[in-house]
């Protein structure tokens, strides 16, 4: 058999354009806010430093701060000098233009100390704060209040096949009627593979999402400036781009081309015009919301809300003021101070606890008389919740504690024992549980729970409380009877567990989703598990919270503690109600303002 020799070379070649082909594709991609070839960037010194303009854009200066060009999201360019407060620094671009760019509008990856140039930078400072302002006049129509939906489609733009380049401003970039008539069922389809990735550049304000293709639709979500998006089809003259939203009905936006940096030409996207009508619209700044009063124009403390009984007990902050409200007369009164109060099953007497100087568990009755100290036996008490009868009550404890060992650099304790502990601090770490007294503060008895047991609430199916391990449930009885009510280690932080009155099953508590909270709902056997509160869209800056529920001595409704504004992105905190499913949510008439710190407060309860 004859052997075949193998050129020794082409195993090195091979090796070779790997590498080649490998950092290739490692190299970022472009930001098409022109279609334009990029130019050559200079090979930056020893002393220089590759910089990348950030999501929204760098303007360059002269440093008498007159504009010499602005470097596009994205865009490359090499510093060599900095100003002398490190807020500037000297960048140059590929065409051969040079300037001065704002340190905090670069992305930096390398650290070195760039040469210092003694600079005055009194006009730099002057222009870029002129830009700014210039920038959020220039986009007001686009951020504008939302207008209502015209009651009929506009005609079709007799230019409409004049192409515009992406990320060129055509003047008022947020007006115009751009459609392309009636479109046969494929056009109308935005399911194409055909995607295109696009960064928001709108400076420090948030891009309007709407319905259709100009001002004239209604805002159906807000893009954060920064973020990005995905565009999958636009309209004729490529001034609106249609985006995907998962999380809205309908599935779709529209938004305006100069306000986005598109990583690819527009030329290959499906031409639509179709409007999303099925996508909740959001409601103007001071109208109504979920048809109750606007969240930043709240009716006076004295309005009563229609059709609620009973009295509601919450405090202001954690440690702060604690108020009656009387739902029936709208009237409100200050009690007392103190931490997570809650109301006897009567409706006249109201537990608390203090902290400090003052540790221990309190009770008022509610017209502000007769304030006592009923147990101070024991440290860091929350929580108190009275049993169905009115003759106990439950609360949590934080006295006891686990050595352990501390990080380095939190100096928080380490959860799990490391293999090295030589050199390392030791600390200790609280353990939460809890116990139960009578309304004397006798009879007192520590509870069968699982570790880290918070935020009980004491119902005739037993007491729930939140936990590492879950949402549990024990009984007030000297043996264990523990056990396990929903537990998602996927999800976890599921926190303050309330009972529904009566022989009602349900339990209703908060969970975190993401940056959030919401509230969800669960039968005592762990089934039916829904969520009651949901975000309206996930475009906003920072999505609001529903917290701290509570339900009312019918079972029939849910208070509890929501920063929704009125375009449903977050805000002041303030008190609202709905029904047990969910539905009918509106804010209270309660002007009083709230502080949740989000460190497990218990801020409001329901009695008669």
């Amino acid at each position: 058999m004859q052997k075949i020799e193998q050129n020794p070379s082409l195993p090195a070649l091979w090796l070779w354009l790997s590498v080649f082909l490998f950092f290739f594709a490692a190299l970022p991609q472009p930001l098409w806010a022109q279609v334009n070839d990029p130019t050559a960037l200079p090979t930056p010194a020893d002393d220089e430093l590759v910089v990348v303009a950030g999501g929204h854009g760098a303007v360059v200066y002269t440093a008498d701060g007159t504009v010499v060009t602005t470097a596009g999201a994205g865009a490359r360019l090499v510093a060599s000098a900095r100003s002398a407060d490190d807020e500037w620094l000297l960048v140059h671009m590929g065409d051969g233009q040079e300037g001065w760019a704002l340190r905090s509008a670069l992305l930096i990856f390398e650290r070195m100390t760039l040469p210092m140039i003694d600079l005055d930078v009194t006009a730099l400072n002057d222009a870029a704060t002129s830009a700014e302002r210039a920038n959020a006049e220039k986009a007001e129509s686009v951020l504008a209040t939302p207008t209502a939906a015209p009651a009929t489609r506009a005609a079709p733009d007799t230019e409409e096949s004049t192409t515009v380049e992406a990320g060129t401003n055509t003047g008022d970039s947020d007006t115009g009627d751009s459609h392309t008539g009636d479109v046969s069922a494929a056009q109308n389809d935005t399911t194409t593979e055909n995607v295109i990735t696009a960064l928001v550049r709108t400076g420090e304000q948030r891009l309007n999402v709407r319905s259709g293709p100009g001002t004239d639709y209604p805002v159906i979500g807000k893009a954060a400036a920064g973020s990005t998006v995905a565009i999958i089809a636009r309209n004729a003259d490529q001034s609106w781009l249609q985006i995907r939203l998962d999380g809205i009905d309908g599935g779709f936006g529209w938004v305006a081309t100069p306000f986005v940096a598109v990583t690819a030409p527009l030329g290959d996207l499906p031409i639509v015009d179709n409007v999303n009508d099925d996508a909740v619209v959001l409601a103007a700044a001071g109208g109504n919301i979920a048809g109750g009063t606007a969240a930043n124009d709240a009716a006076p403390s004295r309005a009563q809300p229609a059709g609620l009984q009973g009295k509601l007990v919450f405090v202001a902050r954690n440690g702060g003021t604690i108020y009656l409200y009387n739902l029936a007369s709208g009237a409100l009164q200050p009690l007392t101070t103190g931490n997570d109060p809650s109301l006897s099953p009567d409706g006249t007497q109201v537990a608390f606890t203090r902290g400090g100087g003052e540790n221990g568990i309190y009770l008022i009755n509610v017209d502000g008389s007769n304030e006592r100290k009923i147990f101070g036996e024991r440290e860091l008490l929350r929580s108190p919740k009275w049993s169905p009868d009115g003759r106990w009550l439950v609360f949590s404890r934080g006295d006891e504690f686990n050595k352990c060992y501390l990080d380095e650099d939190t100096g928080e304790c380490l959860r799990f024992t490391p293999f090295f502990t030589e050199g390392l601090e030791t600390g200790k770490d609280h353990v939460r549980k809890l116990a139960r007294v009578d309304t004397n503060g006798d009879n007192y008895r520590d509870l069968a729970v699982v570790p880290e047991a918070f935020a009980p609430d004491w119902g005739n199916g037993g007491i729930v409380y939140q936990s590492a391990a879950g949402l549990q449930i024990t009984q007030d009885t000297p043996e264990d009877n523990n056990r396990l009510l929903y537990f998602e280690i996927r999800r976890q932080y599921h926190q303050d567990p309330v009972w529904q009155p009566g022989s009602g099953g349900r339990i209703i508590f908060q969970q975190r989703q993401g940056s959030h909270y919401e509230i969800f709902a669960i039968n005592s056997d762990g089934s039916g598990l829904v969520a009651l509160t949901r975000p309206v869209t996930a475009f906003f800056d920072q999505l609001p919270s529903n917290v701290s529920p509570a339900w009312s001595p019918d079972g029939q409704s849910i208070v509890f503690l929501s920063n929704r504004t009125a375009e449903n992105e977050a805000g002041a905190w303030r008190l609202w109600v709905m029904n047990a499913d969910g539905s009918n949510q509106r804010p209270l008439p309660i002007t009083v303002p709230l502080d949740y710190g989000y460190a497990l407060e218990q801020m409001v309860d329901w009695g008669p």
